[in-house]
């Protein structure tokens, strides 16, 4: 299987022929997200490690709108609490420019909110993935999921990537 009609890093890598695995987790299974805080998903002070990486896909329910997730890259790249339902409504970020799709309800069902990125976001090195609650009160995540594509072994300085 291959993304690489959507995903021009994996497109690249194929070109170059280069090695590279997909790593796709779904968990259904509520989590507490503490007031204020967050948990790091897949597992509390887990890192994606690779020498390059991009997350294609990522998407959680909470029974809140004032949770969410973050990414957080090497590349000083951290979206912080700007991806919780509410946020995400409140300031247009909505679609563009990072490709995020939130739904609530009248579409879902009352107390189910969805948020979902569509649109890659590329690492080196490292990333990082957390849900987030920005509420006063903790709050449950009923299910999320991501998917991450990941170069295996580091390029050769021939194999750089053209930007």
């Amino acid at each position: 299987m291959s993304l690489a009609a959507t995903s021009p890093l994996i497109a690249n890598w194929i070109e170059k022929g280069l090695e590279w695995r997909y790593f796709w987790n779904p968990i259904i299974r509520p989590t507490t997200i503490p007031a204020k805080g967050q948990l790091q998903i897949p597992s509390s002070e887990y890192t994606f490690t690779a020498p390059e990486g991009t997350l294609l896909s990522l998407s959680a329910g909470f029974y809140h709108p004032k949770c969410g997730w973050r990414v957080e890259t090497d590349r000083e790249f951290d979206t912080g609490t700007t991806f919780t339902v509410n946020n995400a409504y409140s300031q247009g970020v909505v679609n563009q420019p990072y490709g995020v799709f939130v739904t609530a309800p009248p579409a879902t069902p009352t107390g189910y909110y969805l948020i979902t990125l569509y649109k890659e976001i590329n690492w080196v090195n490292w990333m990082r993935l957390y849900l987030v609650n920005t509420d006063t009160i903790a709050h449950r995540c009923f299910g999320y999921a991501y998917w991450v594509a990941y170069l295996t072994k580091t390029r050769d300085k021939t194999e750089e990537k053209e930007s």
